[in-house]
């Protein structure tokens, strides 16, 4: 029990440090283009792939937090913290997958292009996160589905608040973090924008 606990921890840890300076350097690397004048192309196309990455990411995170806080305090019923939490593994999770699919790929394709130890090192860390996310997310979907299934509607009820919440509080942290990135690149603080960052379920 305090061993999952604890990886649960250093799990959430883990990804709201990298939505954060995910946002950010997705910030960089779009501030620097348009510093630099240069037209949009498939880096700003995975630099906003990522920011939708990151978005997911941090609003799984607060679905997390924010359910495991209310349900301990005893504020929600247990059939709301099933729901929340069941709910954000299934949408969150999947669109996490969705959005860092592109970026494992083109961390490969960067790799086979310049073979050198920071890409093969960037290519790995980037498939071994999907790899890791899509066997999660295989491995929890069914439990997921069927406890959302028996959630009642009390239960939901609660459950979609705390979803709200932390879909619109993902949204200002995510979007505060990618405007200080775009405007350190246009105030020359940092010489360019720097590469993705992909985190996990």
């Amino acid at each position: 029990m305090l061993l999952s606990s604890l990886i649960l921890v250093f799990q959430i840890i883990v990804n709201f440090v990298f939505a954060i300076f995910g946002a950010y350097y997705c910030g960089l690397n779009i501030g620097a283009a348009r510093k630099n004048k240069i037209k949009p192309g498939i880096s700003t196309a995975l630099s906003y792939v990522s920011l939708g990455m990151s978005f997911f990411i941090m609003a799984y995170v607060i679905a997390t937090v924010i359910s495991y806080m209310l349900f301990y305090l005893n504020y929600i019923p247990y059939a709301s913290f099933v729901f929340a939490t069941s709910f954000s593994f299934l949408v969150f999770g999947l669109m996490i997958i969705t959005f860092g699919l592109p970026l494992a790929i083109n961390a490969v394709l960067v790799y086979k292009e310049h073979k050198n130890v920071s890409t093969a090192f960037g290519a790995f860390i980037s498939v071994a996160f999907e790899v890791l996310n899509i066997y999660k997310y295989v491995q929890g979907f069914k439990d997921a589905r069927s406890a959302l299934k028996m959630s009642n509607e009390w239960g939901s009820k609660y459950g979609i608040e705390i979803i709200i919440s932390a879909f619109l509080a993902a949204f200002v942290l995510i979007y505060v973090n990618y405007k200080r990135g775009i405007n350190d690149a246009l105030d020359g603080r940092l010489a360019q924008g720097k590469q993705n960052v992909q985190g996990g379920v």
